[in-house]
């Protein structure tokens, strides 16, 4: 999670950055609209989306000695048959529970704001000019829009104060629906704070309406210097409504300099054909890679250390006689040693520190071993034809999440809910349990996605080495 709003904010920051640095500059206001609103959502989604890489091989540690690709200290090859229902405990998510609180607070202020307009609206005297209701408020205000409504001073409205552009900017805004547009950005503020370059979102969004409401006044009524002095005039009153639009917008000094600018068609095109090259660079930045499945897995490990000199005689009785003494423990010879030692961190330092002195030929004699732990897998993408193949008994024992289950469990799940699958071949003493056959020939073990990311996290963050035996003393 802290991955994908790390990507979110990036990629806000870019979309964002390159409007200001770019866009904005220009008298392209309906396209900028357009492109505001696209990547105020673009960001939320861009990371979901996945790109399929499979130029690079995936490098996975072999069938010949098992390693420990998922969270707990067991090995792949273990048979987990008992199952152990999850513990009922409860806890407070206090990441959950702090966004939840700020997201009630928002949408309380939010629906009170809502509800002022609302009583502005039923409390006040209204008219109709046009198909435009204007409310007639008694308190001292620039006139402002939202939604449908034209909110005036009652005395200026009835002595016939209000000047005709002012009316026409406000209609500009009703008529192209700014109030939604505004709305919406709110609404995301409420769920979506955590992102702080909404803020920015908003006010760029606002701005750009102005720009929109100043040129339909200048093009139904030109004199470009009259209608700048009235916008002077009207910013120094403030309205204090976050909904509505309003010529008290602090950024009066942006939109007189803009009514002078001017942008040719060819330059307008150039510069809204820019935002192509822009998402697909930003696509590429923030998607997902994934690697393609690869079937069954087999190379070379490369992450046991070993020495040239080797370990001592006297070291190399204690790590036997230290082994020996966990498979007293274990009913199944080399399975739960591992876990075992893995519990006594005293003895496995011990251990690990004697394996590490041994030499090429002393560690491959030795039923029990330590390597680095690799990194994490990759995430993969699972075909439907895949998936479906999975569900064959006769072929696979399953495990989903570490945990052995029928692989008819695999109906209530679909492909998209997996992100990775490890696949081993059975050899020699591994196809039987107590001298009968399992009844498959691999191993399949996978990882629901959010499995995943967990595992994921935990690799990384764990540097100790982790516990191996060899499958054919299994």
């Amino acid at each position: 999670m802290t991955i994908y709003l790390l990507k979110v904010v990036l990629c806000s920051t870019l979309f964002l950055g390159c409007y200001y640095l770019i866009f904005q500059r220009e008298k392209i206001y309906r396209f900028n609209r357009f492109y505001l609103l696209l990547s105020l959502f673009a960001p939320f989604i861009i990371p979901f989306i996945e790109i399929e890489s499979s130029s690079t091989p995936i490098n996975i540690p072999p069938v010949e000695t098992v390693f420990i690709p998922t969270r707990g200290v067991q090995p792949l090859m273990v048979e987990k048959e008992v199952f152990i229902a999850p513990k009922q405990t409860f806890e407070i998510n206090f990441p959950l529970l702090i966004y939840a609180s700020v997201s009630m607070v928002l949408l309380f202020v939010f629906l009170k704001n809502i509800f002022v307009l609302i009583q502005e609206i039923q409390n006040n005297k209204k008219i109709v000019l046009g198909r435009i209701p204007i409310i007639l408020l008694d308190k001292k205000i620039t006139p402002y829009s939202f939604m449908k409504y034209i909110f005036v001073n009652r005395e200026n409205y009835e002595r016939q104060g209000i000047e005709k552009e002012i009316l026409l900017h406000e209609i500009t805004h009703i008529q192209q629906g700014h109030s939604l547009d505004i709305l919406l950005i709110e609404l995301m503020k409420v769920f979506l704070w955590f992102n702080p370059l909404l803020i920015f979102y908003k006010k760029a969004i606002q701005l750009n309406h102005e720009f929109l409401a100043d040129e339909a006044v200048i093009n139904t009524y030109g004199n470009v210097p009259n209608y700048q002095c009235l916008l002077i005039e009207k910013a120094r009153i403030s309205n204090s409504l976050i909904f509505t639009s309003s010529f008290n917008y602090s950024i009066t000094k942006q939109r007189l300099k803009m009514m002078t600018k001017s942008t040719s068609k060819t330059k307008a095109l150039l510069i809204t054909l820019a935002f192509v090259p822009l998402f697909a660079i930003a696509i590429f930045m923030f998607s997902t890679k994934i690697h393609a499945q690869v079937s069954v897995m087999k190379t070379n490990p490369k992450e046991v250390i070993s020495t040239e000199k080797g370990a001592s005689n006297e070291m190399m009785k204690q790590y036997k006689d230290l082994i020996a003494h966990y498979n007293k423990m274990s009913n199944m010879k080399g399975i739960v040693t591992t876990k075992n030692i893995d519990k006594n961190k005293k003895d496995k330092d011990l251990l690990v520190s004697i394996f590490l002195k041994m030499n090429k030929k002393q560690q491959e004699s030795q039923t029990i071993g330590f390597m680095k732990r690799p990194n994490p897998l990759p995430k993969i993408k699972i075909s439907e034809k895949d998936f479906e193949s999975y569900k064959n008994a006769k072929k696979y024992g399953l495990w989903i999440n570490e945990r052995k289950v029928k692989n008819s469990e695999l109906n209530n799940y679909k492909a998209s809910d997996f992100s990775q699958v490890f696949i081993s071949r059975l050899e020699g003493g591994a196809k039987y349990v107590n001298g009968v056959s399992r009844g498959y020939d691999f191993q399949l073990d996978m990882m629901t996605t959010d499995y995943y990311e967990k595992y994921r996290k935990e690799s990384l963050e764990d540097k100790s080495y982790m516990t191996y035996y060899k499958v054919s003393d299994y």
